[in-house]
């Protein structure tokens, strides 16, 4: 399953467990209501507000560095003005199950903004704190010395920008891998450590042209200097075993782009 299959499966799931529970509890006296009607009312606003908060990390400017008070600074810059629309979405879904509410703006938004604030800080520091961890080392691979360069020379030495620059990667020569997580993209380095930045992927990609790599599936990017093998796949599919353990498959698409460069002719 891809990336973002992934992660739209978990916010499906989180949705509706969150939904159930809270139409269950029925809480700020929606428990005098059938039961039936707590949970549209509680889906609809848990629904609109999660993705409210997804569009807003996915629109965010890519010039914000990595750092904690960027994160933290978005978290709470998100909880002071998503919320301002809370009171009139929670009329509409009452009047969508057929109460007539009203409800001032003052009655629901500090409260809001200071449990959204709350939470979303909480996450942005787990976010980064998950970025910034080791990868688990993947099985041993014997690496094969003509993919140092995958038959075209060596990785050109090029300043770090954009993308390598936010992360940290002072020597582009240490990036084995870029992995396209939903707005994310998780960056695979020859010392372990997998920073989780938020960046389009188009975008890397461009910039990535002065390194020996490719682009060999629709959310991944391989470093010439990280294929270490191949994985023959079910019919005609492929997968790119890097050095550090980490198997990348090969799309269709991508397939004539990989096999020129002769990583298909190593043995699997």
């Amino acid at each position: 399953m891809s990336a973002t299959r992934r992660k739209t499966a978990t916010l499906l799931g989180t949705w509706a467990l969150i939904t159930v529970i809270i139409a269950i509890m029925g809480p700020f006296g929606t428990v005098d209501m059938p039961y039936s009607h707590r949970l549209i009312f509680w889906g609809l606003l848990i629904g609109l507000n999660m993705a409210k908060w997804q569009l807003w990390y996915a629109l965010l400017p890519r010039v914000l560095p990595d750092r904690l008070w960027a994160h933290v600074a978005t978290a709470v810059t998100g909880a002071l003005l998503l919320n301002l629309t809370l009171h009139l979405e929670i009329q509409g879904c009452y009047r969508l199950i057929g109460y007539p509410y009203v409800m001032p703006f003052g009655a629901i938004y500090p409260t809001a903004v200071a449990l959204s604030g709350l939470f979303s800080v909480i996450g942005a520091i787990l976010r980064l704190r998950e970025s910034r961890k080791p990868a688990q080392a993947g099985p041993a691979v014997v690496p094969d010395p003509a993919a140092a360069t995958g038959g075209a020379g060596t990785v050109p030495a090029v300043p770090p920008t954009g993308l390598l620059a936010r992360a940290g990667v002072k020597d582009p020569t240490e990036l084995l891998a870029v992995e396209a997580e939903d707005h994310y993209l998780r960056l695979h380095l020859s010392d372990g450590r997998r920073p989780l930045i938020h960046y389009r992927f188009r975008d890397a990609v461009l910039e990535l042209a002065a390194v020996d790599g490719l682009q060999v599936h629709r959310g991944f990017w391989v470093a010439a200097a990280a294929v270490a093998g191949v994985e023959r796949r079910e019919g005609r599919k492929w997968a790119l075993r890097l050095k550090n353990g980490l198997t990348v498959p090969v799309s269709e698409s991508h397939m004539g782009a990989v096999r020129g460069r002769g990583w298909l002719t190593r043995a699997a």
